[in-house]
Formats: C-alpha cells, sequence, structure tokens
C-alpha cells in the first residue's frame, strides 16, 4: 500500500486496508499482500494476478504495482524492512516468489499459520503486545527467506529480473541507503557508469519526476512519521533526513502536503485527541478488523497446552452446486478370475448397492483359469468361462472397466518384501494376433449382450516396460494396436491408457504426453497410479521411499492436469485407476481409523480434479494368502475377507449419504443440502503419521499401539454454522467412527485378537463394527442453523440434520 510507513527498528509491520483502488507504485520495503474478504486483481509490469477470498502475494522491492477491485474487500499490506532484509541477505541477489496458488501446500500452511497468528495481535500491537508479535513477524520471515527465496545462479532468477529492472532497483536503493547524508545526480551516474544527462532522463521516465524531487520524497517518508509522532525539533528532523537546512526541509514538505511540517504536527495532534486511542485510523476499517477478527481468531488459534483443535464451517443454503460424486464410479477388484469365486461377487453386489459403485475395475483377463485357448487363436478362442464373469457383472448393472495386459502376479507386503511376484508371459507373438483377439472378444460381447451395452464399457492398456522405450515408442504402437481394434467395433467404446505414477517424476510425464501427443490416436482417457512412494534407497534409518507428503494425491493429478494444459493436449477425461495410501497388503494401517480418515481427506481435497478416483482394492479376498490366518491381515481392501466393514469402506458410505448439494466446504468438512431443508455433513480429522512410522517396515507395525505411530492426537472441534435455514426444529443425528466406536480392528483387539472364531463370533463382530450414533435436536428461529461436534484423532463422520415437521 502506499505511503505506509515501517520504522526503522522493526522487521515489518501490516495494517489493514478496504481501499477498492491503489493507484500503481512502487517501494523499497518488500510487501506481502493478504486479501482476507472479497476478489480482486493486482496489477504488476509482468501481469495480472486475480486474486480470490484467502489469496496472498509476495511483491519484490522496487516493483510497480497497484490494486483494483469491484466488490468491497478487506485486505492486508505487511511490509517488510528492506534494510533488516538486506542485513540477512543481498537483496540484490535475491528475488522472492510466493504466490498462494503455487506454493507448496506444507509452505503454505506454515505462511497462513504465521499470517493468522500476526493478525490476531492486531489490536495489542503496542508495548509487550508489539514484542508478542515481533516473534510472529520473524517465525514469518524464516518461512519466507527458506522456501520462498529463489537466488541469483537460478534460471528462475533471471527470467523474472531484467537489466532495466536490476539498474531501477540500484537506483532505489542507492537513494534509499544514502538519503540521510548529502547525494547528488553525480555521485549516483559515477556508481552506474552513466552519464548525468542520461541518467537524469532515464530517472524521470522511470519514476515520473527528476531526481531531486525523488530523493526528497524518499526523505519526506521518513521524516514525516518523526513530525507526526514525536517532540523532535523540526531541525533536527531534516539534518537527520538528510536536508541541507530548515528552508529547504519545509519547501520540499509544503510541496507535498501544503503545509509546513509545523502546521502538519498541530493538525495530527488534533485529529489524534479527536479520533481517541483507536488503533485504527479509520473507524470504519477498524470496525471491520474487528468483526474479521471476531469470526476467524479461534478458528486458527490453540492455546499452549490445548488437546483440541476448532474448525469453523461455515455455509450457506442459497449458495448451491452440484456435488459430483466422482469417487464412487469406479472400485478396483483384482484378477478377473477373482470375479469367478462366489464370496468375491457377494462382495461386489454389496459394493455396487451399497456404495453404488458404477464400474469395476480387473485385470489379468489372459490368465489360465479362463481357459481362453489363446494358443490356438482363430475361431477357436474359448470365452465360455469368461462369459460367467461378465454375465454375473451384467446381471447386476455393473460395468466393467477392463486392464489390457500382462500385468505380473504381485502381491505385497513390504516394499523389500513379496508374498508373490511373478512375470506373466506375453502370449501374442505379433501386434496382429493382438488386434485379432481383440476384434474377436469385442464382436462376442456384443452379440451376447448388444453392442450398446458394449459401448459403455472402459478399457485401459497396461504400460508394459518390456514393450516400450525411453521415448515410449513400442507403448505407443500397442496402444495404437488396441484403440484401432476396439474402435472398429464402435467408436463409441472408450480406451485410454498412460499408467502415470510417480516413480516417473515431472519431465518424464511430460515427455510421455508430449510424444503422445504427436501420434494420430488420442486415448479417452488419461490414467494415473497414485501410490505415496518416491525414489530412494533402503536400508536408512528412515524410508525415503515413503512418501510423508499429505497431499500426495492431489499434487500428482495437479501435475498431470497442468502439464496437459501446458502443451496443449486435450483428453476428455483423467482417471485415477489405482490410488491408495500403500502398495501393501499386510500394512495394519489398512484396517484402521486411520485409513479411514485418509480415504476421506483426499476424496474431499480431490473433487473437481479426476473425472474417476478408483481405490485400490474393494476387497482383501484379492491379498489372500497362506499367512492370512486372521480376521484382519493388513489388507487394502474397504472390506475384510468375511465381509466385515473398515473404517475406510464407512468413509465411503459417509460420503455416499450426502446430499445432491454442495453448500460448504472446508479442509475437512463437507456440507450438503438436498434442497428440502434437510442437510448432511461429512468430517474427519486426518492425522498424518509421525517419524516413527517410517522408520518401520509397513508388514510389521504393531496394531496394538497405533497411537505411537502419531506425533498429533489433538480432538478436533467442528462448529458449523448455516445461514439461510427455515426456521423450525431440526433432529442432529450424529454417526461416527474412531478407536473406540465402530472400529473393526479395534473391536477385534477388545475381543482378544482371536484368529480363530467361530461363524457367531465373526457375526458379532460384523454387527459391532457400525458406526455409533448421538441424536439431539436443535432450534431454529433467526434462519442460521449452529451446531458443534468433536472428532477424536483419526475419527470420521457423518451428521444429518433433518426439518421436523
Amino acid at each position: 500500500m502506499k505511503n505506509f510507513f515501517v520504522p526503522e527498528h522493526a522487521v515489518m509491520d501490516f495494517e489493514f486496508y478496504d481501499n477498492k483502488k491503489v493507484q500503481m507504485h512502487f517501494h523499497q520495503n518488500v510487501e506481502l499482500f493478504f486479501l482476507l474478504e472479497g476478489k480482486g486483481t493486482l496489477f504488476l509490469d509482468e501481469g495480472e494476478i486475480a486474486l480470490d477470498t484467502g489469496s496472498y502475494f509476495v511483491v519484490n522491492a522496487n516493483r510497480r504495482h497497484a490494486f483494483e477491485a469491484e466488490e468491497d474487500v478487506l485486505y492486508i499490506c505487511l511490509h517488510i524492512n528492506f534494510n533488516i532484509l538486506n542485513f540477512y541477505i543481498d537483496m540484490n541477489r535475491v528475488i522472492f516468489m510466493c504466490d498462494s496458488n503455487a506454493v507448496k501446500h506444507d509452505t503454505d500452511k506454515k505462511i497462513r499459520d504465521s499470517l493468522t497468528k500476526m493478525i490476531n495481535c492486531y489490536f495489542a500491537k503496542s508495548g509487550t503486545g508489539q514484542v508478542h508479535l515481533t516473534t510472529f513477524y520473524y517465525e514469518l520471515l524464516d518461512i519466507l527467506l527458506n522456501s520462498c527465496v529463489v537466488y541469483g545462479d537460478d534460471e528462475r532468477f533471471s527470467s523474472r529480473k531484467s537489466a532495466e529492472q536490476d539498474r531501477l532497483n540500484r537506483i532505489v536503493n542507492y537513494v534509499y541507503s544514502n538519503y540521510h547524508n548529502e547525494i547528488s545526480l553525480n555521485d549516483l551516474a559515477d556508481q552506474l557508469f552513466l552519464s548525468t544527462t542520461y541518467l537524469s532522463k532515464y530517472i524521470k521516465d522511470r519514476l515520473g519526476m527528476n531526481f531531486t524531487d525523488y530523493v526528497n520524497n524518499i526523505r519526506l517518508y521518513h521524516a514525516v512519521e518523526e513530525v507526526r509522532g514525536t517532540d523532535k525539533k523540526m531541525t533536527h528532523i531534516a539534518m537527520d533526513n538528510g536536508f541541507p537546512n530548515i528552508t529547504a526541509f519545509n519547501k520540499a514538505f509544503k510541496k507535498i502536503y501544503d503545509m509546513t511540517p509545523m502546521e502538519f504536527r498541530e493538525r495530527e495532534k488534533h485529529n489524534h485527541e479527536k479520533a481517541g486511542n483507536d488503533v485504527a485510523k479509520n473507524a470504519q476499517i477498524s470496525q471491520k478488523a474487528r468483526s474479521y477478527l471476531k469470526n476467524q481468531e479461534e478458528q486458527h488459534r490453540i492455546p499452549e497446552g490445548a488437546e483440541q483443535e476448532i474448525q469453523y464451517v461455515f455455509a450457506d443454503a442459497y449458495e448451491q452446486s452440484v456435488y459430483n460424486k466422482y469417487w464412487n464410479k469406479l472400485i478396483n477388484i483384482g484378477y478377473m478370475s477373482d470375479l469367478l469365486l462366489s464370496d468375491s461377487q457377494q462382495h461386489v453386489v454389496f459394493l455396487k448397492e451399497k456404495l453404488h459403485f458404477e464400474y469395476v475395475r480387473f485385470w489379468d483377463i489372459y490368465g489360465e483359469a479362463l481357459h481362453l485357448n489363446i494358443a490356438e487363436h482363430g475361431e477357436s478362442y474359448n470365452f465360455g468361462t469368461m462369459d460367467k464373469v461378465f454375465d454375473f457383472l451384467h446381471q447386476n448393472g455393473i460395468y466393467p472397466y477392463i486392464e489390457l495386459g500382462f500385468k505380473p502376479l504381485m502381491l505385497v507386503e513390504s516394499l523389500d518384501g513379496f508374498l508373490v511376484s511373478k512375470e506373466r508371459e506375453i502370449l501374442f507373438q505379433s501386434a496382429e494376433e493382438y488386434d485379432a483377439f481383440l476384434r474377436a472378444f469385442l464382436k462376442h460381447y456384443a452379440n451376447r449382450y448388444g453392442i450398446e451395452e458394449v459401448e459403455k464399457w472402459k478399457f485401459e492398456q497396461w504400460k508394459d516396460t518390456r514393450l516400450t522405450d525411453n521415448n515410449f515408442q513400442g507403448y505407443f504402437e500397442l496402444f495404437e494396436t488396441a484403440y484401432q481394434a476396439v474402435k472398429s467395433v464402435s467408436p463409441n467404446i472408450q480406451i485410454g491408457g498412460g499408467s502415470i505414477h510417480r516413480s516417473y517424476d515431472e519431465p518424464i510425464v511430460e515427455n510421455l504426453l508430449v510424444q503422445w501427443k504427436k501420434r494420430m490416436m488420442y486415448p479417452d482417457f488419461i490414467t494415473i497410479y497414485s501410490y505415496p512412494y518416491k525414489t530412494g534407497d533402503a536400508g536408512q534409518a528412515i524410508d525415503r521411499r515413503r512418501s510423508q507428503n499429505p497431499d500426495y494425491l492431489r499434487e500428482q493429478i495437479e501435475t498431470v492436469r497442468d502439464i496437459l494444459t501446458r502443451i496443449g493436449m486435450h483428453v476428455k477425461e483423467l482417471h485415477v485407476t489405482e490410488w491408495s495410501m500403500t502398495v501393501s497388503n499386510r500394512n495394519p494401517m489398512n484396517d484402521s481409523c486411520y485409513k479411514g480418515a485418509y480415504v476421506m481427506k483426499n476424496i474431499m481435497d480431490n473433487m473437481g480434479k479426476a473425472d474417476m478416483l478408483g481405490y485400490w482394492l474393494g476387497s482383501d479376498i484379492f491379498s489372500q494368502h497362506s499367512d492370512t490366518t486372521g480376521i484382519l491381515n493388513g489388507g487394502v481392501g474397504l472390506l475384510s475377507r468375511d465381509g466385515i466393514k473398515k473404517p475406510s469402506c464407512f468413509a465411503y458410505e459417509f460420503m455416499n449419504h450426502m446430499g445432491k448439494y454442495m453448500i460448504g466446504k472446508t479442509g475437512n468438512t463437507l456440507v450438503t443440502s438436498n434442497g428440502k431443508d434437510n442437510y448432511f455433513i461429512a468430517a474427519h480429522n486426518y492425522k498424518q503419521p509421525g517419524y516413527k512410522y517410517y522408520t518401520i517396515p509397513e508388514n510389521e507395525i504393531n496394531i496394538q499401539e497405533m497411537e505411537q505411530y502419531f506425533d498429533d492426537l489433538k480432538e478436533k472441534e467442528i462448529s458449523c454454522q448455516i445461514k439461510n435455514v427455515r426456521n423450525g426444529s431440526y433432529r442432529v443425528r450424529v454417526e461416527k467412527i474412531n478407536v473406540l466406536e465402530g472400529s473393526a480392528l479395534d473391536e477385534w483387539i477388545r475381543l482378544g485378537k482371536f484368529n480363530s472364531l467361530t461363524v457367531t463370533d465373526v457375526e458379532y463382530l460384523r454387527q459391532i463394527s457400525i458406526p455409533k450414533v448421538n441424536m439431539w435436536e436443535c432450534r431454529v428461529t433467526d434462519s442460521v442453523l449452529n451446531f458443534e461436534s468433536v472428532l477424536n484423532a483419526n475419527e470420521i463422520q457423518y451428521i444429518q440434520l433433518t426439518y421436523c415437521f
């Protein structure tokens, strides 16, 4: 903001503003602009930045900027003292790159937490309160210097900092550093190796005033605060700020303020007495600031030693958007032959009827158990066993999502341990054989069920590393063979691929998509596999191959989206065909409340980002092996082998119960409505595992000491307010899953963790592994519905608010 003064001794300072328009200006101090309410546009020489509520952006030193908004706004401008910054780092060799739309999640959270603590101290910016506030200033400065600074040897530095901008910075920094001394245009010209004539014209063109006026403006910028806020003699103020005498000071001051310094001081004293002791000079802004703090400060501040966090949730029944259940379109089930098993079929029917999954994804369609007789291709393919699978799906209204390829048989217990690991032989000797099989396959089922039915099926061509190279040419040729075969039967049948996973870093993903864009045949959808792992070394104290990023899935989807946009590749849909927090089917976390919170968190976080989100897997039947002697064995399934619902299953069930319209959303809470005075809320208290979790192989997690793997076990209170609701009585019904209520793993532990249970005992465990239900009634008289609920660590809740007639 223009004319904002940071005291020389202060590292930074900030103020609230509600101006809808701020003219183009610049200053030496670095500025963090934080829009608290409303929308607006920040104008920079290099472009425009659209800002929404909650957006922030750092404007570098001496960069011209302006702000405009069409609606009412509230924002803070936080200025960081250039001279103090320059004491810590050479400001001529760095720039800040800090945009809330681009910074990493953990950095964004730290910045917001720090800003929130500062803002909450706004009305205590004096005395000991200033000392407390200064600690937050240095906390923010530490975050920015460690996470948002680009140095001179970084190519982004040169791309953001032109030679002209560098010259302008040197001019401004020279004046700011020497304004209190006697300085001349000749001195500056000598420093820049320029003629005085050229430099004088350059300054007038770039700064809009001649050199003398610019120097006097800087001197006045510092002097005016001493005139306003001290009883210091005017002669001393003039000399301390570089004016040669009191006459020159009075002349320069009157030119800007239309009065002498002494007249200005008397006016300010009168205005201060009239305004009282309110910190904010403008009463309207002060009231806005107080109102903002009243609504926000408790949401972010956790009292020292407290064991509970508070999350405020605001929703408006009039502000509706369609709630798209993108997450229950697809579920993975395993090998195609698994669908011949009666218990697998029972689980699939449950997933369809109770959770409303539309597609079941499976692979290994060439397995021995299916008796295809590929070796004797031609007219003798045997689809008889396959028919049983597809008949079952067809009869239950379930569509197949078929992965094509010879994917290895694999059952993982840890990153370094496999219970099963067997490559599949590629049975087709040529592209022509593959083409012939696919055409025969599709024609067979088009004749069996009708082409309209088969057109609803989806096919994914798996990327077999044995058939490709660094430029993916072998994969593209394989895909195009499948593409042509599928489209020859009907152009409406969809086929996609890519199998993008995070062992591919961003340049590899971009190379894959750039090369694909050059081909004639585009996929109908791009597929992603998402498991939170990265490249790294084994055998260390902490397994750095297991990512500790809680937003791994979201960032992976956004990376692929960004690349597709950047290269101009237009693909209809983006499918995450496999995702989970682990590839291990022997990790007890899969059976725990943590997994339920993890599933709900990722469903909420990725709304609107992917078209399908295919959880891996639906059932623990896939992971049955000789060592699965327990009732629960750490499998990734939503259902145990006995059909017992795990917390992850209830996460899907809770999300499935939500209303048709979304009316509010925060990081951990979603509020929906059916449009008929009933409201439905899902909430989680997800906790990221701590350091100890990553020091132990996944199959060695102690299921009876789960809490030791988390550093943060604080409860979270959600305080929800829904505006514009119908007045009257509402029945509040809360369903919850936590370690004390409804978690199958914890109930099994309380039963003694016996591996061998009778049929009656298994049924009992199934019956008690259900949500705990609480109910009460609340009354609305002012069209605003308020209620609170508390969640334990890794608890999930489903809350139904039903209008009582």
